[in-house]
């Protein structure tokens, strides 16, 4: 028998959430909020304050970036402008998310563009992600911090 496509996806999320929760757990974060509704912005990306230009590396310097999550929807965006060419530019991804404890799991939207994100945490006021790079548990993803703005 085979699985449609949303019940693939309900399959690949709770497993995804199932091994979140255990990474959380080992890491003794059991401080989650209630709500966890609202805007965030960009704090920190790889330990860095923004600007993040890692080192010189790579084209672009990251400038700004934002989370929403709303009725297990979320938007993602980060601004980045083009060292070569100063082109200033904006990555967008949008969603659903499904949380367990402090674990969150990403499931883009089928026409959005890939932005890499699958799994994060979330701590009071603060969502950290991994994202980007050659996509979820690869070595050159972004580690982002997102606070809670008003």
């Amino acid at each position: 028998m085979q699985l449609g496509r949303w019940s693939q996806r309900f399959r690949w999320r709770a497993g995804l959430l199932i091994s979140c929760a255990g990474f959380a757990a080992c890491n003794g974060d059991v401080s989650a909020p209630a709500d966890i509704e609202g805007r965030y912005e960009l704090r920190l990306l790889n330990g860095e304050p923004l600007p993040y230009d890692h080192g010189g590396l790579g084209c672009c310097t990251y400038l700004s970036g934002e989370l929403r999550l709303e009725d297990g929807t979320y938007d993602i965006s980060l601004t980045a402008r083009n060292r070569n060419t100063t082109q200033l530019f904006t990555f967008t991804e949008e969603g659903e998310y499904a949380r367990l404890d402090s674990a969150l799991a990403f499931t883009p939207s089928p026409v959005a563009v890939p932005f890499g994100l699958a799994t994060g945490t979330v701590a009071p006021d603060t969502v950290r992600l991994s994202f980007g790079g050659e996509g979820p548990g690869s070595s050159d993803q972004f580690q982002g911090v997102f606070v809670r703005t008003p």
